[in-house]
């Protein structure tokens, strides 16, 4: 298998996850008005979207229908990259160190005694301790392919753009 077809591969396993974060990121920046933090969490987002898109937009236009492709479209990519590329680093950090906390028999009990003692109010009632672990868990059993995927794709878009340099018009 060739590196191109691995790269179609997985930029058709990443297009359902950036159409799914997109919405998230337009909603994430209405209630980011009001909230910064949650304002640089969707641009942070919408800029993964975006590599994504602008990177499957290259390899479908540009390589394998050998087209021409706007200089500004290189531009896009790689600007985006490196936040995604950021992005995907961070997120296997935090998976990993994640999901050695769940591991950890004595450290996950004591973060149980702590979330049952001081439970956020935005949580409702009816949601249980160990619910709410377990959905942890289950969201980065589902982000930790996700950030490898996005960081291996990064850096064969990387390779990619540099082999067909001559697709971009100047």
């Amino acid at each position: 298998m060739n590196i191109l077809s691995v790269y179609r591969v997985l930029t058709i396993i990443l297009l359902p996850f950036a159409t799914l974060f997109g919405f998230e990121s337009v909603l994430s920046v209405f209630a980011g008005i009001g909230n910064p933090t949650v304002l640089l969490s969707a641009v942070i987002l919408a800029c993964v979207v975006i590599y994504i898109f602008a990177a499957a937009f290259f390899l479908y236009k540009g390589i394998l229908k050998n087209a021409l492709c706007k200089a500004s479209l290189k531009d896009w990519i790689k600007i985006n990259s490196v936040i995604a590329l950021i992005f995907s680093i961070l997120a296997i950090i935090s998976c990993i160190s994640i999901l050695y906390f769940f591991t950890n028999k004595e450290i996950y009990a004591k973060f149980l005694t702590v979330l049952n003692e001081s439970r956020p109010t935005n949580i409702p009632n009816n949601i249980s301790s160990t619910e709410l672990m377990t959905a942890m868990r289950n969201a980065i059993l589902i982000m930790l392919p996700f950030s490898i995927v996005l960081l291996v794709h990064i850096l064969m878009t990387y390779r990619l753009m540099k082999k067909y340099a001559a697709l971009f018009a100047k």
